[in-house]
């Protein structure tokens, strides 16, 4: 199999650093989730048993915020991969063009059957690294799959969050502002996410057509 480098006229290390750079504004969500959950922490703690329900939901957002920075880390990680491979692939792939006007051009020259063993292994470099970017496609598809749970999981907390804060007394306002900050993280996590997956879905349709 051989992959288009190009994706809608754009190459995929390009690509692949721009789905990086959604992912990393995934991680600073993620951080603003674990402030979020600390500062509820704290309101419930002083809230007593008046937010007694909003204390479990504070524990799962706690969760959300590290399973989401992990999750987005490594979504990061495998990107940054994608790009060092197309780029390692692209170079391969001119270098194997190079090869073949050498040869085409001095075909009747003593040099050229020395040629051969560098061509082959060249092109032997150039499938295995075929071979590496799909199981890198792969691996990020899973990860966002991940990613996109941990969203939904976040807009269930939200909506709890709302509810138990009705039952809080006095502390309604502050932990509904609580669910408010969720709530925002949340919609910008799906947004990154989504963005993100729209780039790698087209990188797959790079890799479809080249079959």
């Amino acid at each position: 199999m051989t992959i288009n480098t190009q994706v809608h006229e754009q190459p995929i290390f390009v690509k692949a650093a721009r789905i990086s750079a959604h992912l990393y504004l995934a991680t600073q969500i993620a951080q603003r989730i674990s402030i979020t959950s600390k500062n509820a922490r704290v309101i419930t703690v002083r809230a007593g048993n008046q937010a007694s329900g909003y204390k479990a939901i504070t524990a799962f957002i706690e969760e959300l915020s590290r399973a989401t920075y992990a999750s987005s880390h490594k979504i990061n990680h495998i990107a940054v991969q994608i790009s060092q491979v197309a780029t390692e692939k692209v170079r391969a792939e001119m270098a194997q063009r190079d090869f073949s006007l050498v040869i085409v051009s001095a075909k009747q020259a003593a040099f050229v059957d020395s040629l051969l063993p560098v061509i082959n292994r060249n092109q032997a470099a150039i499938v295995a690294l075929d071979s590496e970017f799909t199981h890198l496609v792969n691996e990020l598809t899973a990860e966002l799959d991940e990613s996109k749970k941990q969203v939904r999981t976040a807009d269930v907390l939200v909506s709890t969050a709302k509810i138990e804060a009705s039952k809080s007394g006095n502390y309604e306002s502050q932990l509904n502002v609580i669910a408010s900050s969720l709530a925002s993280d949340a919609s910008e996590l799906k947004q990154e996410i989504n963005a993100a997956e729209i780039i790698i879905e087209d990188i797959k349709r790079s890799l479809n057509a080249s079959h």
